[in-house]
């Protein structure tokens, strides 16, 4: 009794320490796993800048040719203002109309904006990529059985070698 007494102390020590490693390998797996995701997100996250960067580069270059309709626009009515109050006719009939050119609308440019569609998220799956731990196995070896000092004959077997 006293050895196996002597051994529970080192058995929970080994527990222990165990524990600690168990603990300190599932802190190490979690880390991966809140890296990979912050990657993940990471590149969303350029992605969407990247896109909103090209879409916001078409949209400047539409408003840039629209600002430049509208001024060609406002010089023209400026300069047939000018030309009608001159009184000069010979400028009013060598004036060409620019609305040919002017007439064209701009495109209607619609953009459509981004949309995140988030998936569920399993659990299950999770807990899978993670890994596992194994079950607690307790083991049990029950000391010998000590020989008795008288011996009991269950079974008499004659061989022949004879003689008892």
């Amino acid at each position: 009794h006293q050895a196996a007494k002597s051994n529970i102390p080192n058995q929970r020590e080994e527990l222990n320490v165990n524990s600690i490693k168990l603990k300190n390998a599932f802190d190490k797996q979690g880390a991966i796993l809140h890296k990979q995701i912050d990657t993940i997100i990471k590149n969303f996250k350029s992605k969407i800048d990247e896109t909103g960067c090209k879409r916001r580069e078409v949209l400047n270059e539409l408003e840039k040719e629209i600002n430049q309709n509208l001024i060609q626009i406002e010089e023209s009515i400026v300069d047939l203002k000018n030309k009608l109050d001159s009184e000069d006719l010979y400028l009013v009939a060598a004036y060409k109309s620019r609305n040919e050119g002017l007439r064209r609308l701009p495109s209607h440019l619609y953009v459509s904006l981004q949309e995140f569609y988030p998936k569920s998220i399993n659990a299950e799956r999770i807990y899978r990529e993670f890994g596992y731990i194994s079950d607690l196995v307790t083991m049990s070896s029950s000391p010998p059985r000590k020989l008795t000092l008288n011996p009991r004959i269950i079974r008499c077997i004659d061989t022949e070698f004879g003689g008892s």
